[in-house]
């Protein structure tokens, strides 16, 4: 798996094959498989690091077991036991799935599938095209979503090699900007016989099924752009660090040390408000409707504008294809750019954010202790993650009026600046006081936005303020337990105010404490640890 295989691989347009038998051998499957059914999988926060660890590696083999996981949740959820063992068996077997929901003309608009399985005596009759489906050719199970009445939809499960052979066909895979050698391709189905029991769950209930589904996987999105950010962070600071201008290393300039720190920043805002959504799967999972959607839009959004920016920092040699090193940003550059595609686009979740914001703003000036032991769990990294049992009745469609991520602000704020050294206290409390602008501003103008583009300006606000609570709830009930350059608020401090320069572009940039982030960030390369509130050391 070393990184000149998998670039040169990229470049050939082909799959990582050896990569990928080396991942297997490991026993990566296990962690897709819930630990009832005898896998590893515990908690999606374990399965959120396992994918951030692959896309730091290669995006591709992220993609890959992702596509195979979300074609394998809806039977986790609402399988019975005997296909729930049947699936297991497969995955440990090395097959993997694909989720075949996107069609040509109407891409994931579920509302509008044309794919569509007829009933008859003892089953369906399935027909029609779905097309862009991650392991559409690979994938030896699929999980169908398709029309099974005028107005009903439903999933089903299909195992490929129990359907007749001249009623379905592959469609071939298209090429592709980035993850390159990803079969991302098709299935054609032509009055295809499927047994009555292939359907998952109760007939007619697809659409909720494919929804909640979703939340699950946005999530483990963020894992893949917090996985690729912290190669191209990694690439750009051993760049700068040997890139001598001036008489000096380059990180001397202010502005290469500006975006440099940026990008960590950016990387420690999108974990914090990653791993939370991660945890809620076990202990809230019906707050995933809404929370799922912000780490979705936020974490690749920002990672994406991270990478450009470090982009600069390579400048003419972002374009050289004579290095290894180039090649390999480049090729973290082309792959991450599917993370704001996949499980919703970006304007998709934005949609759904906005759609929530007025029923939860209405109810979201409250100040409630109450919430405290449930973000404790959310949000303290010195408690394990709670146990996760697969279960659709869990999970909703909406949040309802529920958001403690973001209600308590003003006792979280206050929580804060009495813990905060004093000699933080001051520039803490003044971006506190930025951002309670833009609070306001957001809970007093979502309610008449209407249906225009000033809803999805508020949206992405929000979304921005959720990830600056997440920052100062993990350092809240977290601080003990992490390590101890950490412990401090400095990093804390400059979080909330990229956030805030983020909220507006015109804020002066606090510098006086960008040095000791910046050393943060150095210790953790040079220690050889991923970019993390939690350091793991990595092989490169």
């Amino acid at each position: 798996m070393s990184v000149r295989t998998l670039v040169d691989a990229d470049e050939n347009d082909e799959f990582p094959h050896p990569a990928l038998a080396a991942v297997h051998d490991w026993g990566f499957a296990e962690e897709l498989i819930p630990v009832h059914l005898g896998g590893k999988l515990e908690s999606h926060e374990q399965l959120f690091a396992a994918f951030r660890a692959l896309a730091r590696r290669d995006p591709r083999l992220g993609v890959y077991y992702g596509s195979t996981l979300l074609a394998a949740l809806p039977v986790w959820l609402w399988g019975d036991p005997e296909r729930q063992q049947w699936l297991a068996g497969e995955l440990r077997a090395g097959a993997c799935g694909t989720f075949a929901m996107s069609e040509t003309d109407h891409g994931s608009d579920l509302l509008n599938c044309t794919v569509s399985a007829r009933r008859v005596d003892g089953g369906y009759l399935v027909d029609g095209t779905k097309w862009l489906v991650g392991n559409g050719n690979r994938g030896s199970f699929v999980t169908l979503y398709a029309r099974t009445g005028t107005k009903s939809y439903s999933l089903l499960l299909l195992d490929k090699a129990a359907l007749p052979a001249d009623r379905w066909e592959p469609v071939e895979p298209v090429p592709t900007l980035g993850i390159r050698g990803h079969d991302l391709s098709g299935l054609r189905f032509d009055s295809c016989p499927v047994q009555r029991a292939v359907v998952l769950g109760r007939e007619g209930s697809g659409v909720a099924m494919a929804l909640k589904t979703l939340q699950l996987t946005r999530t483990l999105i963020a894992g893949f752009a917090l996985g690729c950010l912290d190669a191209a962070l990694r690439i750009t600071l051993r760049h700068a660090h040997g890139r001598r201008l001036y008489g000096a290393s380059i990180t001397e300039l202010p502005e290469v040390r500006a975006i440099l720190v940026d990008a960590y920043l950016d990387l420690l805002i999108g974990e914090c408000t990653a791993i939370a959504v991660t945890r809620a799967v076990a202990t809230v999972p019906s707050r995933l409707s809404m929370w799922s959607s912000i780490a979705k839009y936020l974490v690749p959004t920002i990672a994406e504008d991270a990478v450009a920016n470090l982009a600069t920092v390579l400048s003419a040699r972002r374009y050289l294809r004579t290095e290894l090193t180039y090649r390999h940003f480049q090729k973290v550059e082309r792959d991450l750019a599917i993370a704001g595609i996949f499980e919703g686009t970006t304007h998709v979740n934005l949609a759904s954010i906005a759609a929530q914001l007025p029923h939860v703003l209405s109810h979201g000036r409250r100040d409630d202790q109450a919430d405290d032991e449930l973000l404790a769990q959310l949000f303290s990294r010195g408690s394990e993650p709670a146990h996760w049992r697969p279960s659709g009745s869990a999970l909703r469609l909406t949040n309802g009026l529920e958001d403690e991520v973001t209600a308590g602000w003003p006792r979280y704020t206050r929580q804060a600046l009495s813990l905060i050294d004093p000699g933080l206290h001051a520039e803490l409390a003044s971006i506190i006081g930025r951002l309670d602008v833009v609070r306001e501003g957001v809970l007093g103008g979502i309610v008449d936005a209407g249906d225009g583009t000033r809803r999805f300006t508020l949206a992405r606000s929000h979304a921005l303020l959720h990830g600056a609570s997440s920052v100062l709830l993990t350092w809240i009930h977290g601080r003990d337990a992490l390590p101890s350059g950490f412990r401090g608020g400095e990093w804390v401090v400059l979080a909330l105010d990229r956030i805030a320069r983020r909220l507006h572009t015109d804020q002066p940039r606090n510098d006086r404490l960008a040095p000791a982030v910046f050393e943060l960030m150095c210790g953790q390369e040079r220690a050889g640890e991923l970019f993390s509130l939690q350091p793991l050391e990595i092989v490169d």
